[in-house]
């Protein structure tokens, strides 16, 4: 490129450094490189996502000179490379960077070619024993550095800077070694880039045609070329049919037409379309289809729902029946409940499999518990399990048993080269029963291992869900499915308890049935029911933020913690998104403290004393003496300390320590999604419904948010929105294999 310069530099220093973005302040000789420009401070600077560059050493660096309006001219680098150490001095030089001087020359005396070894993946007969101080821990970290100077850079210099650093990082990753990197991408591009390191389809695409451009463009520059024409290949086309599919299922389905299908791929990869059917016949063990109905799918997600449906067919054949006079436990809690609760009870003493649907309000709770009771009393044994951390805390708080996630509960631990949930097909749970709450959350293949671990000739299931809630986020509509099939045993609870005191029940019963509770002209506050129980605001969105620190500032003062109070939106992004009101609730919790933070990225800080809230689940979460526990997608927990480069947050049953490294699995938890808080709940709830967010809302999110609350809802925003919303379901229907497998 005309606009590329190279040259020399040693670092001075690391300015900025996050896992995908660094800047680094450099030393230059200008009287070699006379043609390179400073910033406005005379200082040459490097920006990009470039490996941990080490000051004081000189890299050969390719970069493309760029104007930033704050600070002037900067450099953002290509690709970057250092010599490699050819003797013992340079190796020496190089390990020192990492080890004291007496443990650098210790590894070089038993391995004088360590470097080498390392680079190749030669490390079969490393012996640590005969490296004294050096260990495994201290062993990664060389290895680490290694990687990270010479197999990472030579890399993305084979690549012409085309292929981001930390794709390439993922590559390595999985190949430990150049050489079989370069082999792998050249036999399958797509796959090495779109399966193995995450990256999506289009951008695959997009960079694997113009590395093969910059190829034919510059044929004696680029040191990778491709043996075939990639435009018009079997591979772009399979990758394209897989993208389509994956995309399908991303959004709750697990089939689509395949006219659909072709129509995509056409506008896609028109080149490489007369393939398409190719690609199909050859890939049998990968995708099916139904040529019937000409219905296409992954094959692992068909057999995934063809399995539930022969699990539930099988469970309701031949049913254990337990002879237990229900009547015995109506009582529960100093309350009668009804018939329609107690009828749970009947249908479960009686079939294998069951549902028990139930809106907000409708006795939920009490029905779970006078099961359990009844299961106690009579010597059965239980486990009681929900999709997410969050929704397993409330259903042990409310019957006061252990509950645990579906992974948990499975004891789900990764273990190499081993099934990492130990209860499977194998090894069954050991129980008469199985309750699963907030069941509609649960996606197929997370259902698959629970009737893996199911023994159909002891165990029943229960499933317990409110039908209007959202459902999984991954793939299929199992809870649905299993409804609308009308061949399992089903409770469905009616009555409303606490309607006639006219506030949040009555309110959260009217959106779900479509009803408004305000008529779209309101202006102002209006508080409802006997026990002022929810409370609506009608405010201009742009005074919204506002509001919602003044209440959670009253609320804070009037002895609620952090834990005690949750902000919803329907949105991350935007004003009046999480992210956006996150950041004013952390300035009003931290406002005059002192406290230390660390910081991810450019913007975020976490504080000691923040509520978070963990992202992901975590098998291998480290306790601050080091041990491994399990911390789960949807918890919440607060900064107890912060340090240098970690941090410990407190949640209900365990402290978890953080690196800065895995400070992505976490963000603050003052304000989350209204779909991340299903299956949670908390004193008092704050719900915002902008004007901004009309496209977005509908009465099953609005649903949702406002049945999170154990005392008091307040919504803020603007009413025409919420009136909209309420007019608006979420379309509960996904295209699914399981419901015509169930009934077929």
């Amino acid at each position: 490129m005309s606009n590329e310069v190279k040259f020399k530099a040693t670092i001075i220093r690391n300015r900025f450094n996050s896992e995908d973005f660094k800047i680094y302040v450099a030393d230059v000789n200008k009287q070699i490189y006379k043609d390179l420009k400073g910033n406005r401070n005379n200082e040459y600077i490097l920006v990009g996502n470039t490996p941990n560059l080490i000051p004081d050493v000189e890299y050969d660096i390719t970069a493309i000179p760029e104007i930033n309006k704050k600070f002037g001219i900067q450099y953002k680098v290509k690709t970057v490379k250092r010599d490699k150490p050819t003797d013992y001095n340079s190796s020496k030089s190089f390990l020192d960077e990492v080890l004291n001087e007496t443990q650098s020359e210790v590894l070089l005396s038993v391995y004088p070619n360590i470097i080498d070894k390392i680079v190749k993946n030669d490390l079969s007969d490393i012996d640590l024993q005969k490296t004294k101080g050096i260990k495994e821990p201290t062993f990664d970290k060389i290895k680490t550095k290694v990687i990270e100077n010479f197999c990472l850079i030579e890399l993305v210099e084979v690549f012409g800077g085309l292929i981001d650093l930390n794709v390439i990082r993922r590559l390595y990753n999985q190949y430990t070694n150049v050489n079989i990197v370069k082999k792998e991408l050249k036999a399958d591009p797509y796959k090495c880039l779109c399966k193995l390191s995450r990256v999506g389809f289009k951008t695959t695409d997009s960079i694997l045609l113009n590395l093969e451009q910059q190829n034919i463009d510059n044929p004696d520059k680029f040191k990778f070329k491709f043996d075939y024409d990639l435009k018009y290949s079997i591979q772009r086309m399979k990758s394209c049919l897989n993208y389509i599919l994956e995309e399908n299922e991303s959004s709750g389905n697990t089939k689509i037409g395949l006219k659909e299908v072709r129509q995509q791929c056409g506008k896609l990869v028109p080149e490489c379309i007369s393939l398409f059917v190719q690609v199909i016949k050859e890939n049998s063990e990968d995708i099916y289809v139904d040529l019937e109905t000409k219905q296409i799918s992954s094959l692992e997600s068909y057999n995934t729902e063809k399995d539930i449906a022969e699990f539930v067919k099988d469970m309701l054949k031949n049913p254990i029946v337990w002879n237990i006079n229900t009547e015995v436990y109506r009582e529960i809690d100093d309350i009668s409940i009804t018939d329609e609760q107690l009828s749970t009870l009947d249908m479960m003493c009686n079939n294998n499999i069951g549902i028990l649907t139930a809106p907000a309000g409708s006795g939920k709770s009490a029905s779970a518990k006078a099961l359990i009771n009844m299961l106690e009393l009579n010597q059965k044994t239980y486990k009681l399990m929900t999709p997410t951390g969050a929704s397993s805390k409330v259903l042990a708080d409310y019957t006061n048993r252990k509950c645990g996630t579906i992974h948990r509960q499975l004891e789900y631990k990764p273990i190499k080269g081993k099934s990492p949930w130990g209860y499977n097909e194998e090894r069954k749970l050991d129980v008469d029963i199985v309750i699963i709450d907030e069941f509609s959350m649960t996606d197929i293949f997370l259902f698959k291992h629970v009737i893996d671990a199911i023994d159909i000739n002891k165990t029943k299931i229960l499933f317990i869900f409110d039908s209007f809630q959202l459902p999984s986020v991954s793939c299929g509509n199992v809870a649905q499915d299993l409804l609308s099939s009308g061949i399992i045993p089903t409770v469905i609870l009616t009555k409303i308890f606490r309607y006639a005191e006219g506030g949040l029940m009555q309110v959260v019963t009217k959106i779900r049935e479509s009803e408004s509770f305000l008529p779209s002209s309101f202006k102002g506050n209006h508080i409802f029911g006997t026990k002022k129980d929810f409370v609506f605001s009608e405010l201009q969105q742009e005074k919204i933020p506002k509001q919602v620190l003044i209440i959670y500032n009253k609320l804070i003062n009037d002895g609620y913690n952090p834990q005690d109070i949750m902000v919803l939106s329907s949105q991350n992004k935007g004003d009046y998104g999480t992210k956006a009101i996150n950041k004013i609730i952390q300035q009003l919790i931290q406002n005059g403290k002192k406290h230390n933070f660390l910081m991810r990225g450019a913007d975020t800080k976490f504080y000691k004393g923040d509520k978070i809230i963990q992202m992901t689940n975590n098998y291998k979460a480290k306790t601050p003496i080091g041990n491994e526990v399990a911390i789960f997608n949807g918890n919440t927990g607060v900064i107890i300390d912060v340090r240098y480069n970690d941090m410990d947050v407190q949640f209900d049953d365990c402290v978890i320590t953080y690196g800065k490294e895995e400070l992505n699995q976490i963000e603050l938890g003052y304000c989350i999604s209204i779909h991340k808080s299903q299956g949670a709940s908390a004193k008092q709830v704050i719900v915002v419904a902008p004007k901004a967010h009309t496209f977005m809302m509908n009465s099953n999110l609005l649903y949702v948010g406002t049945t999170r609350a154990k005392e008091r809802d307040y919504v803020i925003g603007n009413i025409a929105t919420i009136n909209s919303a309420i007019k608006k379901k979420e379309n509960l229907n996904r295209d699914t294999w399981l419901k015509e497998l169930l009934i077929a």
